[in-house]
């Protein structure tokens, strides 16, 4: 359901607002499911719509960018722009602006290599950089510390139950029998591109099946338990990102000026 200034839209009253097929697609399960996706105009709808899509677009960017699959300890990253921690984080060197630390990893992805939820976190930057362009992206995003789901406040990202998946989400497929021998392949972080399609980094682009059959090779042996796609999704906060864009011209809300974090990435997102 799409409430936009308390009022319930149907899809055929905003489909001037789906400018693609994947944005037609999301417009439709918005529009079907019983959650309530409540919007302040028009305009914020569709920035929404737009940065999902800038998160897709970033998703098949970094799947041919050259970065690779790494664990924490194997991480690597340009020297140039980040420093690599012990740990296997990435934090953005003094003077490098955030827009230029995030544009380089896909543009230089031969140098880095990270697991699939740092991955999702970069794809959440990358399409807020896209949506916001460098100059607002740059003032909200100073410092970036890029390690499994750590983020800055201001991408609030989120998980939630429920099986209200649109394209641009984040989904994650768990493998409960995951043999020990690879742990990193416990479940996989994927985004939702459309028309039946995830991204997965070190998996690459599947259909579900693909995404199941992949995971399910690494089962400890004697499983009988497949893995499947949990009913939860993780997303950026579209809504207040948008008051940060150039289609926003009234200010950020009194509400959200002292907003602070509802809830954060929950346990049962299993990062790999």
């Amino acid at each position: 359901m799409i409430l936009i200034q308390n009022k319930e839209m149907t899809e055929q009253s905003l489909k001037k607002e789906a400018k693609s097929a994947v944005q037609k697609e999301m417009l439709r399960n918005m529009a079907r499911y019983d959650e309530k996706y409540v919007f302040v105009n028009r305009e914020q709808f569709s920035f929404e719509l737009n940065m999902r899509s800038r998160l897709i677009e970033a998703s098949r960017a970094l799947a041919y960018s050259g970065a690779e699959f790494a664990t924490f300890e194997t991480s690597r990253c340009n020297p140039a722009l980040w420093i690599l921690t012990e740990r296997g984080a990435f934090i953005l060197r003094y003077g490098v602006p955030a827009s230029a630390g995030i544009r380089d990893i896909f543009s230089n992805g031969k140098f880095y290599a990270f697991e699939c939820a740092t991955a999702i976190v970069i794809l959440f930057y990358k399409a807020a950089l896209d949506s916001l362009g460098p100059k607002a992206f740059d003032r909200l995003f100073r410092e970036i510390i890029l390690r499994d789901w750590r983020h800055d406040e201001d991408l609030n990202i989120r998980t939630q139950r429920g099986n209200d998946f649109i394209p641009g989400d984040c989904l994650y497929f768990n493998n409960p029998d995951f043999d020990e021998i690879y742990p990193q392949w416990r479940g996989e972080n994927t985004i939702m591109l459309g028309n039946k399609e995830f991204f997965g980094h070190g998996m690459g682009i599947k259909d579900a099946e693909g995404v199941i059959k992949s995971l399910n090779q690494y089962r400890y042996p004697g499983s009988a338990r497949s893995a499947y796609l949990m009913s939860q999704t993780t997303r950026p906060d579209f809504k207040y990102l948008y008051f940060f864009s150039p289609a926003n011209s009234s200010g950020l809300p009194v509400y959200y000026q002292e907003r602070k974090i509802i809830s954060r990435i929950g346990s049962t997102v299993q990062a790999h």
